[in-house]
């Protein structure tokens, strides 16, 4: 192998040149700070500026508002989290409060359009939301927990059972946890601590896709949001981490064949 050329290495391991890894750092460096707020950048002509440069320039979605806040404690909510087996849900009078106001929520992708729904079961409510070709289904899932805080507060109860169902459980972590990473995560929390302020709120897991009445017209309800048409600039909730780093590590990719189609070396051996 010592005389094995070392872009040929390179691409039968799958390993990016040195200079393409630093470059590709220094980009996520700079997408996490300007995310914070934290990115400066005056001097355009020299270090990191020019490689962020080279990034959206290339990749413009970075240059839209990220669904990010500077690493937060924020106290989880006054309310009841419950994750009931499947066989709980055969029957619902196990896993359902009788006497409470009951609703179910859902986010939902399509192709690349993402949708929530909401559905009161209680209130005989019925929302659905379009959130555009940029959010997650995870942000799908945490707005639709919001919306229905916010069309819950319009009523003001007071010293009521409040059941939201959601089939899931990375949305309920994520409200479960004290620490808080994104924007949308925080303005949930800030809702629900709202509402279980003067009364008892339970989020519940229930099983997706499993016949269950309530999550099945939520589930509808996302879906009708995602063929539907968002109103207003883009992206509706503020682009993910995720799909900033995944458009990196593309262009990242990209540039990593460049290089080997443009090495003078490649041809290790003499066409016949």
């Amino acid at each position: 192998m010592r005389t094995a050329p070392s872009r040929a290495i390179e691409v039968l391991t799958g390993l990016p040149p040195l200079h393409l890894m630093i470059e590709h750092e220094a980009m996520r460096s700079a997408y996490r700070l300007t995310g914070l707020g934290h990115w400066i950048g005056e001097d355009q002509t020299t270090g990191h500026a020019t490689i962020w440069n080279k990034a959206t320039e290339n990749c413009p979605v970075l240059l839209m508002l990220q669904d990010s806040v500077e690493p937060t404690i924020c106290p989880s909510p006054k309310l009841g989290i419950q994750i009931p087996s499947r066989d709980d849900w055969d029957n619902t009078n196990n896993t359902i409060c009788q006497n409470g106001i009951i609703w179910f929520t859902d986010g939902s992708k399509i192709g690349d359009k993402a949708g929530a729904g909401v559905y009161g079961k209680t209130m005989r409510t019925k929302l659905s939301f379009a959130l555009g070709s940029y959010a997650s289904v995870f942000q799908a899932e945490i707005y639709a927990i919001l919306a229905c805080g916010m069309e819950i507060l319009k009523t003001a109860p007071k010293r009521r059972t409040i059941q939201i169902c959601t089939d899931s459980q990375a949305a309920l972590m994520a409200i479960e946890s004290s620490k808080v990473k994104s924007r949308l995560v925080l303005d949930c929390k800030k809702i629900l601590n709202d509402l279980a302020s003067c009364n008892r709120v339970i989020l519940t897991w229930v099983p997706g896709h499993s016949g269950v009445p309530g999550n099945e017209e939520a589930d509808r309800l996302a879906r009708l949001g995602s063929i539907g048409y968002s109103i207003g600039p883009e992206p509706i909730l503020g682009v993910p981490y995720s799909m900033g780093v995944s458009t990196m590590k593309e262009l990242l990719n990209k540039e990593f064949e460049k290089s080997w189609q443009e090495a003078p070396d490649r041809e290790l051996a003499p066409k016949t």
